[in-house]
């Protein structure tokens, strides 16, 4: 089940390295995403809005929080859970597709930013996203 939630201005919905359990949906307002490198500093990779979803890599793999997502004004939030994910990837399978290739792009993406380095690399795409797909798949328990 979906909860939905008016979540105020500076206040963090996800941190870095936390466990998570849910994934997030943007009905309205405006977050802003950073991670930490491995020097401890804080670097913007992006600002969310309305359509726009985070915290899928944990909720779907069991990795950490790879990002803390911050609100930068109101905004209402979709909260998902991992029981009604796993209904949605049960009566859906091209669903687990889609979202692995979205976690690959945004890991490449994240990465590349650490790194201060490009991403772009199509073939390392294709295999981050096969990676994510068998990973979603086993902690999905999805043949």
């Amino acid at each position: 089940s979906a909860g939905y939630a008016t979540v105020t201005a500076i206040r963090a919905i996800v941190e870095q390295d936390d466990t998570g359990t849910s994934m997030y949906i943007v009905g309205e307002g405006l977050l802003e995403v950073k991670i930490r490198n491995e020097k401890g500093q804080e670097l913007d990779v992006g600002r969310l809005e309305a359509g726009d979803f985070f915290g899928e890599m944990s909720l779907l793999t069991g990795a950490p929080r790879s990002a803390t997502v911050t609100c930068v004004s109101t905004a209402l939030i979709a909260e998902i859970n991992r029981e009604a994910m796993s209904d949605l990837l049960s009566n859906n399978p091209e669903v687990a597709e889609v979202l692995s290739r979205a976690m690959a792009e945004r890991a490449l993406k994240n990465d590349a930013k650490r790194e201060d380095s490009l991403a772009g690399d199509g073939d390392k795409l294709e295999s981050e996203a096969g990676l994510m797909l068998a990973r979603l798949k086993s902690f999905f328990r999805l043949g």
